[in-house]
């Protein structure tokens, strides 16, 4: 597996450890974070820190972190329909398994889904995409992405700065989530669609057609496997695949032990 988050090519292309090493980083605060969420809302056990703002903080720096990195990794797939359809078919096992597992919480259009959306999209935009200066690339793709986040909810704007409130038949679609518009009653477990995601995605690959261009950056980045922090980065998908089943498992263990005492 190379440097492609979520990515299954064998290419023989010197690795960049760093982005290894970041995206390990990553996949253990994601199982830390998925962690405390089966302990507060499937155990009842309440974090007051983790339900508030720094919880929040949290988790957004995963996910932006994940599809940053996801960007830069697309430079690196050789076979990109099939890595998409890979991705995409993993988002929708998940589906299927929390529809029966968890019916009134099911992940729709999650994190894997969107990546192998993402990925096929950019098979026939990398040529009109090449052709974008890098840095007006970042500066765009940044804008729209700060524009468009807070689009599930209804508006143009980041965050609490609501800029133009969108119109309601955007979101009287059924298929309208996969974009960004989902049903006033939608409800996902985890929930990634185009917009705004998309914009951070393409952000990310701009950064590396700009990064590319210096070789200090490239042999700083190759440098250091740290092992095994680096091993878990090779192997991101089928960590994520199974760490959740883990976790319950072990959790389960746990109270069960607990009641016991």
């Amino acid at each position: 597996m190379n440097n492609y988050l979520f990515n299954r090519d064998n290419s023989s292309i010197s690795r960049y450890h760093l982005l290894d090493f970041i995206r390990s980083i990553t996949l253990i605060n994601m199982i830390l974070y998925h962690g405390l969420y089966d302990l507060v809302y499937l155990f009842q056990v309440p974090i007051p820190l983790y339900q508030g703002n720094a919880g929040y903080f949290w988790q957004q720096a995963i996910c932006w972190t994940f599809i940053f990195l996801s960007g830069i990794s697309f430079h690196f797939g050789k076979h990109h329909l099939k890595n998409g359809m890979i991705l995409s078919l993993c988002g929708l096992i998940i589906t299927m398994i929390t529809y029966y597992a968890t019916p009134d919480l099911p992940v729709y259009m999650g994190i894997l889904s969107f990546m192998g959306l993402a990925s096929l999209l950019m098979i026939p935009l990398e040529k009109m995409l090449q052709k974008i200066s890098p840095l007006v690339g970042i500066f765009f793709s940044l804008s729209f992405f700060f524009l468009t986040r807070g689009v599930n909810q209804g508006y143009l704007g980041f965050e609490t700065l609501k800029l133009i409130e969108l119109p309601n038949f955007l979101y009287q679609f059924k298929w309208g989530f996969v974009f960004g518009f989902p049903l006033p009653d939608f409800v996902s477990g985890d929930y990634f669609s185009l917009f705004p995601w998309f914009f951070l995605y393409v952000s990310g690959y701009f950064v590396w057609s700009l990064v590319k261009k210096s070789s200090k950056v490239l042999d700083f980045a190759k440098r250091g496997n740290l092992s095994p922090l680096c091993f878990i980065g090779r192997h991101t998908l089928p960590i994520y695949m199974i760490h959740q089943p883990l976790l319950l498992l072990l959790l389960e263990f746990i109270f069960m032990i607990k009641s016991k005492f």
